[in-house]
């Protein structure tokens, strides 16, 4: 997001980064649970929802519904998941208004184990910044 938020369109490569940013936006679409929460495993809806990736999801979401990086046939759908992950994102905050479920820092795994079993934090810098980049892209897209 950062990348396509700074290089110019006629840079050389730059339509091959979009097609992957909007390939990868549209596969995460399926993984987005009820609650509007993406999981620790993505693709494991038994492991936790994890704040840090659905704050990060949110923010390259809006991100795209905002600068139009997505096909016109999705965009609505980037915007309801981007607006549906908020949603669950605050639900997420504690009464200080700290974010819980903040997967901490995680390393290379080799098992399943070692993945559905990370431990979580409350306030984490993990998630704080990407909460604060979804508030900053939330707050320009309700205001269009």
């Amino acid at each position: 997001v950062e990348v396509l938020k700074t290089i110019p369109e006629d840079f050389p490569g730059y339509r091959t980064l979009l097609a992957m940013y909007q390939d990868f936006m549209m596969s995460i679409l399926p993984y987005q649970d009820e609650a509007g929460m993406w999981h620790q495993l993505i693709d494991h809806p038994e492991s936790y929802a994890e704040t840090s990736s659905t704050a990060m999801f949110v923010y390259a979401l809006a991100a795209g519904y905002n600068h139009r990086w997505a096909p016109e046939a999705m965009l609505e759908a980037f915007k309801e998941a981007a607006l549906a992950g908020f949603a669950g994102l605050q639900a997420k905050l504690d009464d200080q208004r700290q974010l819980t479920n903040v997967c901490i820092g995680t390393n290379v795994g080799y098992t399943l184990e070692y993945y559905l079993t990370r431990p979580t934090r409350t306030g984490d810098l993990h998630g704080v910044a990407p909460l604060m980049w979804a508030c900053t892209e939330i707050a320009r897209l309700e205001g269009q």
